[in-house]
């Protein structure tokens, strides 16, 4: 016999669970909705220079699935959307009005090892504002965010959004004389705080740096913007200033509004090489230990691989399984493990099988009225079949038997008060 269960970090998803994930993405494209961005969607598929152009060099030689097809093409199933996305803005880009707002929720894919929150395959949400450089759209993701998660019901004690500044982190490395070599190795090494243990991950950094291990240990007590100023001390060159004065400015912006939850944060740098400015996470903080919900921030050259124009633009990704446990983890989400049916839905059955094509006749006219009818194609008793209904979560039943084939009617009985109503079955084919 085949196995039943599915590959290692994929799930199935029975009716219960694509309740929850249809509800959840209602919560988000309504918050899209407030913010006025556009849906879009992108191939599974793409070209594995796509992502290698632009993505770390770990997560598509390490974390992807990636092939050559029959055709002799290098092809990678998506890890993540931000690349597609940049491909299809970059066609129209000239063409629409900007800046451009887009979201969309892609299945992604990641070859690495599952665990609670992590799934290789996963449906991701994406948001993304481009063509403007201006801080006060790096405001709005954050504000975008407060939005998704306050359509849930979720306070902002809650979860907390770290940022830092790629620029401010980069200008500190120069006036501290890393090159690009070890600048890259530096992000990827700070990007790894929280997924080892302290004594290892300590290690691992004098392992990786060197000579250099002591200040990025430094830095990463560094608290705030003032704190790392005091690291460049001297060193600082009129680049760091100018990043400083971004980050204070991008703080001032997200205050004003309301906004209380926002936290500097060195080790928050991002992994994918392609970001160059704000960079942000979202993380759990009521429920155990503090994870990651969601990450984005600001690129500024990732259209010009497609275009030859750098506009600039900023967005986040964020995955619909992980949020799930955030919000069950905090009693945001309904009871899923029954279907809620609507006013306007009923579970229809006959009584006698003659009276199907009737009974068929008469569900069919009541969706063209605006009803959803389940209809049951055997004949059944009615206590059964009135058990059967209130067991899917129906209000309503449609049935019809001898006495009702006569008249030519239905009866719509009203399970929670038992109240019966005659509908006459004016089509029947």
């Amino acid at each position: 016999m085949l196995n039943t269960l599915p590959l290692k970090g994929m799930n199935d998803y029975f009716p219960d669970d694509q309740r929850k994930t249809d509800y959840i993405l209602e919560k988000i494209s309504a918050a899209a909705h407030s913010f006025a961005y556009e849906k879009y969607d992108a191939p599974v598929l793409e070209p594995v220079e796509l992502f290698s152009a632009k993505s770390s060099v770990e997560l598509v030689n390490e974390q992807s699935y990636n092939f050559t097809d029959k055709g002799g093409r290098h092809l990678i199933l998506r890890p993540e959307m931000t690349p597609s996305m940049a491909r299809m803005m970059a066609r129209v880009i000239k063409e629409k009005p900007k800046p451009l707002r887009w979201y969309s929720f892609p299945n992604c894919y990641r070859y690495e090892r599952p665990q609670k929150g992590r799934l290789r395959e996963f449906r991701q949400i994406n948001f993304d504002l481009v063509g403007t450089n201006s801080i006060y759209a790096d405001a709005e993701m954050i504000s975008l965010l407060r939005s998704v998660f306050s359509n849930f019901g979720a306070s902002e004690n809650t979860y907390s959004i770290r940022f830092n500044d790629r620029r401010l982190i980069n200008s500190l490395l120069g006036a501290h004389g890393f090159n690009a070599e070890q600048s890259i190795l530096f992000f990827s090494t700070v990007d790894k705080k929280g997924k080892m243990p302290d004594a290892d991950y300590n290690e691992y950094i004098r392992e990786k740096h060197d000579g250099q291990a002591e200040f990025v240990l430094k830095y990463l007590q560094a608290d705030s913007i003032s704190a790392i100023s005091e690291l460049a001390g001297t060193n600082a060159t009129a680049e760091f200033s100018q990043a400083a004065d971004k980050c204070r400015e991008f703080i001032s912006a997200v205050n004003r509004l309301g906004i209380n939850n926002l936290v500097f944060s060195p080790s928050t740098v991002r992994g994918l090489d392609y970001y160059t400015g704000i960079v942000f996470e979202i993380f759990a903080e009521s429920a155990g230990p503090a994870r990651a919900l969601c990450g984005g921030g600001r690129y500024d050259n990732l259209l010009g691989l497609f275009s030859g124009e750098n506009l600039s633009g900023t967005g986040f990704g964020m995955g619909v399984y992980i949020l799930g446990l955030f919000l069950e983890e905090n009693g945001l989400l309904p009871d899923f493990s029954e279907k809620t049916a609507s006013e306007k839905s009923a579970f229809c059955f006959f009584t006698e099988p003659g009276l199907a094509s009737l009974t068929a006749a008469a569900a069919a006219q009541m969706r063209l009225n605006g009803w959803a009818v389940e209809f049951e194609p055997e004949a059944g008793k009615i206590p059964k079949m009135l058990g059967k209904a209130q067991k899917k979560g129906y209000k309503f039943c449609l049935l019809l038997g001898p006495d009702e084939e006569k008249k030519q009617c239905i009866v719509l009985k009203n399970l929670e008060n038992g109240e019966n109503r005659e509908i006459k079955v004016t089509q029947v084919h």
